[in-house]
Protein backbone atom coordinates (compact mmCIF):
# COMPACT_ATOMS: atom_id res chain seq x y z
CA UNK A 1 0.00 0.00 0.00
CA UNK A 2 2.65 2.43 -0.60
CA UNK A 3 4.24 4.06 -3.30
CA UNK A 4 3.56 6.91 -5.45
CA UNK A 5 0.02 5.60 -6.78
CA UNK A 6 -1.72 5.06 -3.21
CA UNK A 7 -3.22 7.84 -1.68
CA UNK A 8 -2.36 6.23 1.88
CA UNK A 9 1.36 5.70 0.99
CA UNK A 10 4.48 6.67 2.60
CA UNK A 11 5.57 9.02 1.13
CA UNK A 12 1.36 10.73 1.54
CA UNK A 13 1.31 10.92 4.93
CA UNK A 14 4.34 9.77 7.23
CA UNK A 15 6.47 10.51 10.79
CA UNK A 16 2.91 10.84 12.79
CA UNK A 17 2.62 7.62 14.76
CA UNK A 18 -1.58 7.99 14.47
CA UNK A 19 -0.79 7.52 10.52
CA UNK A 20 1.77 4.63 11.31
CA UNK A 21 -0.79 2.75 13.57
CA UNK A 22 -3.36 3.66 10.92
CA UNK A 23 -1.61 2.22 7.84
CA UNK A 24 -0.46 -0.98 10.60
CA UNK A 25 -4.03 -1.37 11.35
CA UNK A 26 -5.07 -1.74 7.23
CA UNK A 27 -2.27 -4.28 6.61
CA UNK A 28 -3.38 -6.22 9.35
CA UNK A 29 -7.10 -5.76 8.15
CA UNK A 30 -6.25 -7.25 4.66
CA UNK A 31 -6.07 -10.70 6.27
CA UNK A 32 -8.88 -10.49 7.82
CA UNK A 33 -12.25 -9.83 6.06
CA UNK A 34 -13.05 -7.75 2.40
CA UNK A 35 -15.59 -5.39 4.11
CA UNK A 36 -12.76 -4.91 7.46
CA UNK A 37 -10.53 -3.89 4.84
CA UNK A 38 -12.89 -1.66 3.16
CA UNK A 39 -13.93 0.19 6.63
CA UNK A 40 -10.41 0.58 7.42
CA UNK A 41 -9.56 2.20 4.04
CA UNK A 42 -12.42 4.26 4.67
CA UNK A 43 -11.70 5.33 8.41
CA UNK A 44 -7.85 6.17 7.09
CA UNK A 45 -9.50 8.22 4.94
CA UNK A 46 -11.38 10.22 7.15
CA UNK A 47 -8.66 10.29 9.75
CA UNK A 48 -6.62 12.03 6.85
CA UNK A 49 -9.43 14.13 6.02
CA UNK A 50 -9.75 15.66 9.69
CA UNK A 51 -5.90 15.86 10.30
CA UNK A 52 -6.04 18.27 6.85
CA UNK A 53 -8.93 20.08 7.54
CA UNK A 54 -7.56 20.98 11.75
CA UNK A 55 -4.30 21.83 10.37
CA UNK A 56 -5.87 24.29 7.39
CA UNK A 57 -7.62 25.73 9.98
CA UNK A 58 -4.85 25.72 12.69
CA UNK A 59 -3.27 27.88 9.84
CA UNK A 60 -5.88 30.66 9.84
CA UNK A 61 -4.43 34.19 11.43
CA UNK A 62 -6.73 35.63 14.08
CA UNK A 63 -8.97 38.17 12.18
CA UNK A 64 -11.40 41.14 13.43
CA UNK A 65 -14.13 38.49 11.04
CA UNK A 66 -13.28 35.68 13.42
CA UNK A 67 -12.85 33.37 9.95
CA UNK A 68 -10.87 30.73 12.21
CA UNK A 69 -13.74 30.29 15.20
CA UNK A 70 -16.47 30.12 12.40
CA UNK A 71 -14.65 27.12 10.98
CA UNK A 72 -13.75 25.45 14.29
CA UNK A 73 -17.54 25.94 15.31
CA UNK A 74 -18.77 24.68 11.95
CA UNK A 75 -16.85 21.30 13.19
CA UNK A 76 -17.48 20.94 16.85
CA UNK A 77 -20.96 20.89 15.25
CA UNK A 78 -20.47 18.71 12.09
CA UNK A 79 -22.81 15.10 11.52
CA UNK A 80 -19.75 14.14 9.52
CA UNK A 81 -17.09 13.93 7.02
CA UNK A 82 -18.59 16.19 4.51
CA UNK A 83 -18.46 19.01 6.52
CA UNK A 84 -14.52 18.65 7.48
CA UNK A 85 -13.95 17.99 3.38
CA UNK A 86 -16.28 20.95 2.94
CA UNK A 87 -13.85 23.03 5.26
CA UNK A 88 -10.99 22.59 3.63
CA UNK A 89 -11.87 23.59 0.39
CA UNK A 90 -13.47 27.30 2.17
CA UNK A 91 -10.28 27.42 3.85
CA UNK A 92 -8.27 26.54 0.42
CA UNK A 93 -9.94 28.70 -1.66
CA UNK A 94 -12.15 31.37 0.48
CA UNK A 95 -12.45 33.64 2.50
CA UNK A 96 -10.64 32.47 5.29
CA UNK A 97 -7.69 31.88 2.79
CA UNK A 98 -6.96 35.33 2.84
CA UNK A 99 -6.21 34.95 6.35
CA UNK A 100 -3.32 31.86 5.96
CA UNK A 101 -0.48 31.94 7.45
CA UNK A 102 2.55 32.45 5.23
CA UNK A 103 3.85 29.55 6.29
CA UNK A 104 0.58 27.46 5.23
CA UNK A 105 0.71 29.41 1.73
CA UNK A 106 2.84 26.42 0.14
CA UNK A 107 0.33 24.10 0.99
CA UNK A 108 -2.19 25.76 -0.06
CA UNK A 109 -1.07 26.13 -3.38
CA UNK A 110 0.16 22.68 -3.80
CA UNK A 111 -3.76 21.23 -3.04
CA UNK A 112 -5.17 23.68 -5.23
CA UNK A 113 -2.69 23.09 -8.10
CA UNK A 114 -3.71 21.79 -11.49
CA UNK A 115 -3.36 17.77 -11.95
CA UNK A 116 -3.94 16.75 -15.58
CA UNK A 117 -4.42 13.11 -16.41
CA UNK A 118 -1.42 10.83 -16.66
CA UNK A 119 0.20 12.27 -12.91
CA UNK A 120 -0.09 9.69 -10.08
CA UNK A 121 -2.41 12.13 -7.79
CA UNK A 122 -5.21 12.55 -10.77
CA UNK A 123 -5.00 8.68 -11.02
CA UNK A 124 -5.73 8.57 -7.22
CA UNK A 125 -8.49 11.27 -7.41
CA UNK A 126 -10.13 9.14 -10.79
CA UNK A 127 -10.28 6.18 -8.63
CA UNK A 128 -12.14 7.31 -5.58
CA UNK A 129 -14.05 9.27 -7.80
CA UNK A 130 -14.89 5.50 -9.51
CA UNK A 131 -16.04 4.26 -6.04
CA UNK A 132 -18.11 7.23 -4.92
CA UNK A 133 -19.71 6.81 -8.41
CA UNK A 134 -20.33 2.89 -8.30
CA UNK A 135 -21.56 3.75 -4.63
CA UNK A 136 -24.38 6.61 -5.93
CA UNK A 137 -24.55 7.17 -9.70
CA UNK A 138 -26.16 9.71 -9.07
CA UNK A 139 -22.73 11.49 -8.39
CA UNK A 140 -21.54 14.42 -10.70
CA UNK A 141 -18.99 13.06 -13.58
CA UNK A 142 -15.59 14.26 -12.82
CA UNK A 143 -13.91 17.14 -15.10
CA UNK A 144 -12.37 16.25 -18.58
CA UNK A 145 -8.86 17.35 -18.00
CA UNK A 146 -7.16 18.89 -15.17
CA UNK A 147 -8.65 18.59 -11.80
CA UNK A 148 -7.15 19.77 -8.31
CA UNK A 149 -5.99 17.89 -5.15
CA UNK A 150 -8.55 19.44 -2.92
CA UNK A 151 -11.22 17.35 -4.11
CA UNK A 152 -9.66 13.84 -2.92
CA UNK A 153 -10.69 15.10 0.72
CA UNK A 154 -14.36 15.33 -0.75
CA UNK A 155 -14.02 12.37 -2.13
CA UNK A 156 -12.95 10.42 0.96
CA UNK A 157 -15.80 11.74 3.07
CA UNK A 158 -18.65 10.48 0.24
CA UNK A 159 -17.17 7.65 -0.06
CA UNK A 160 -17.34 6.56 3.62
CA UNK A 161 -20.68 8.46 4.04
CA UNK A 162 -22.12 6.39 0.97
CA UNK A 163 -21.05 3.35 1.89
CA UNK A 164 -22.47 3.45 5.15
CA UNK A 165 -25.75 4.13 3.73
CA UNK A 166 -28.48 1.10 4.21
CA UNK A 167 -28.11 -1.00 1.65
CA UNK A 168 -25.11 0.03 0.34
CA UNK A 169 -22.82 -1.75 -0.60
CA UNK A 170 -23.26 -5.78 -0.46
CA UNK A 171 -20.20 -7.69 0.82
CA UNK A 172 -19.06 -8.98 -2.37
CA UNK A 173 -18.86 -5.73 -3.31
CA UNK A 174 -15.94 -4.80 -0.70
CA UNK A 175 -13.14 -5.82 -2.22
CA UNK A 176 -14.10 -4.18 -5.86
CA UNK A 177 -14.21 -0.75 -3.65
CA UNK A 178 -11.34 -1.26 -1.71
CA UNK A 179 -9.11 -1.59 -4.78
CA UNK A 180 -9.24 1.60 -5.60
CA UNK A 181 -8.29 3.23 -2.05
CA UNK A 182 -5.25 0.62 -2.62
CA UNK A 183 -3.98 1.21 -6.04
Amino acid sequence: MSGPGSIFGRGAVSGMKTFDQMRERVERTKDDSDSALFFDLVLFGEMVTKVAAAGLIAAIEDDNERHRYSQVHRLVRADGIGEWASAIEDVLSGPSSQHLLGAAHTEQRELMQRLGTGTWQYEAIRQLHQVLTALDPSVNPLPNGDVTRAPIYSLCGRSGERACRPGLPRPPEYRFYAQFFQA
